[in-house]
């Protein structure tokens, strides 16, 4: 749909600009401030449509006013993050985090930091906020929208990333999460020959576990849906599921057949996508590292060559779910340079991660940048340490003369202080994963 209110473009705009105007007028977002600058494409995922200078950038909001004038209506959520507890903690109960396995989505060092506190407790950033008030803002009659978080290492792509799965849980969507992919593709436990397709590649032990966790977290939910298959599936001369069984019933099958488990897995996500599209229920998809999933694995064929990642069924599954060909979902995904290791300077832009491949299936996306601490998250961060008892400085000579001393570790240790708090600003650039290591051994 190209704009007819007095907005001209400068030539005749692709297939691509085409698909992102009407993609994003189906979805309810304002465009406004349209500038070109004279600068390479870097991480914005809006394409050129022939001005002869630089690209074009389209700020992005959720629009309210268009909500309003084309009285679209939607669900107020259960479970609300409100902007005025902005940088402050919010907890997890215990339960909840049982039912959602965080422990097989959160990073070691959180889990740490859980398993020391006897708490899961979380900061609530201001990135968390715009990403949960556009998730808020979801259009069942519209195709999905794909978020994609990015930002340097350590500043929390993957703790953000896990907080919207708890958004989402507690907003009654159906979850399929995939923990830090690069998993499937590096650190696989088994491969298999695919009885289903000539040329791909089965992970039966991995396709096990990813079902036992899915379970965990939605098996009541979908029970109570009553969801059940839409035809019947053959898996070998003796296994197959019949038309109107019972959704999970496919589930408990690639449990207990681990040599169907990552077939199981594709139907599983075929019939949620199905379901979802009917508005049935809302799927919410997420992918940490999605960006491995357009290498090279670790898997080597009959002719010692190392196979794609697309030829790995599970990948090839939930390639499929990262498209916008279906409604009444949400897909959040994470870039992360860790696939990069053997570069001295990997950049941490989508454009570089995903590569051609991956950032044209994922176009158009909206962007997240997931940034440093800002000084306020980064105090509320020491508070939560003190409150916890983690930061204390030893009696002795670091409490008696740390205002008089030159040596910058006594200021160091001294962490309860004002003094102490900034070094350790400065010396973990705000970053997250800097800071929480440098605060250890406090």
């Amino acid at each position: 749909m190209i704009p007819t209110d007095g907005k001209q473009w400068t030539a005749a705009p692709s297939r691509k600009a085409v698909e992102a105007y009407s993609f994003y007028e189906a979805v309810d977002i304002s465009l406004f401030d349209i500038v070109s600058i004279d600068a390479p494409f870097v991480n914005y995922p809006f394409p050129s449509v022939g001005m002869s200078k630089g690209i074009i950038i389209m700020k992005l909001i959720c629009g309210a006013a268009n909500l309003a004038k084309r009285n679209v209506s939607f669900a107020a959520p259960k479970f609300v993050l409100q902007a005025k507890n902005q940088s402050k903690w919010y907890r997890i109960d215990n339960s909840v985090y049982d039912a959602l396995a965080l422990e097989k989505a959160l990073p070691l060092g959180y889990l740490k930091q859980i398993d020391t506190f006897s708490e899961c407790q979380f900061i609530l950033r201001s990135q968390l906020l715009d990403l949960v008030n556009c998730m808020s803002c979801m259009n069942p009659t519209a195709p999905v929208i794909r978020y994609v978080l990015f930002g340097k290492f350590g500043t929390g792509k993957t703790t953000t990333l896990c907080q919207a799965l708890h958004w989402a849980y507690m907003n009654d969507f159906i979850v399929c999460h995939v923990p830090f992919a690069r998993k499937w593709i590096h650190n696989f436990k088994e491969v298999a020959v695919s009885t289903w397709k000539s040329g791909r590649i089965d992970m039966p032990l991995d396709a096990v576990a990813w079902l036992e966790v899915f379970k965990r977290r939605n098996e009541a939910r979908i029970t109570a849906l009553g969801m059940k298959t839409s035809k019947d599936y053959v898996w070998g001369a003796r296994d197959s599921t019949k038309c109107d069984e019972p959704l999970m019933s496919v589930v408990e099958l690639g449990i207990a057949r681990p040599k169907f488990a990552t077939d199981c897995v594709g139907v599983l996500l075929k019939e949620l996508k199905m379901n979802a599209t009917n508005e049935k229920c809302k799927l919410f998809v997420s992918v940490d590292c999605v960006n491995s999933f357009f290498t090279i694995s670790r898997v080597k064929r009959a002719d010692k060559t190392f196979a794609e990642a697309s030829c790995l069924s599970l990948v090839h599954a939930f390639k499929k779910m990262l498209k916008n060909d279906w409604n009444n979902g949400i897909v959040v995904v994470t870039v992360d340079s860790r696939q990069y290791l053997y570069l001295e300077r990997p950049s941490y832009l989508p454009l570089f991660l995903l590569g051609r491949e991956g950032f044209e299936l994922l176009e158009p996306f909206v962007p997240i940048h997931i940034e440093k601490y800002t000084e306020a998250e980064a105090r509320s961060y020491f508070e939560y340490m003190i409150a916890k008892n983690w930061i204390q400085h030893e009696k002795g000579k670091q409490e008696r003369n740390v205002s008089n001393s030159n040596d910058p570790m006594f200021r160091l240790f001294a962490a309860r202080r004002e003094e102490g708090q900034l070094e350790l600003m400065h010396l973990s650039d705000y970053n997250p994963l800097l800071l929480d290591k440098l605060c250890a051994f406090m």
